[in-house]
């Protein structure tokens, strides 16, 4: 099982890490039940997820906002040579999301994902 805070709320919920498989009782019990169907694998795999959903949830109680958009300065409306990052609390919505301005040579969508991976990030 894994534990997460669904979208606009701080209460975790608790979820199977791996769907049910599509085996009769029969099956089930000849490969061992559900240690068997469910092995070391899927463990491993729930405490990753596990491990990353921790880390998020902490990330948005200590104030940090997601980056969940985001556009580059061939649009108009975004200075040369900075990228625009709209960043979201998706489990308060009360805090507003919020517009920012990264330089481009910093950007790294695949490494940095949230807001406090930038702290150079302006307001526009």
């Amino acid at each position: 099982m894994v534990t997460f805070a669904a979208t606009g709320t701080t209460v975790r919920q608790e979820w199977p890490y791996c769907p049910p498989p599509a085996l009769c009782a029969c099956c089930v019990r000849r490969l061992g039940g559900t240690d068997g169907v469910h092995g070391e694998e899927c463990r491993t795999g729930a405490l990753v997820l596990q491990a990353e959903e921790d880390e998020r949830q902490a990330r948005y109680e200590a104030g940090d906002y997601l980056i969940v958009a985001a556009w580059g300065d061939y649009h108009a409306w975004v200075s040369a040579g900075m990228v625009r990052i709209e960043c979201h609390c998706l489990i308060d919505p009360s805090r507003p999301p919020l517009i920012m301005l990264v330089p481009v040579a910093s950007y790294d969508p695949g490494l940095k994902g949230w807001l406090s991976d930038y702290p150079e990030a302006v307001a526009p």
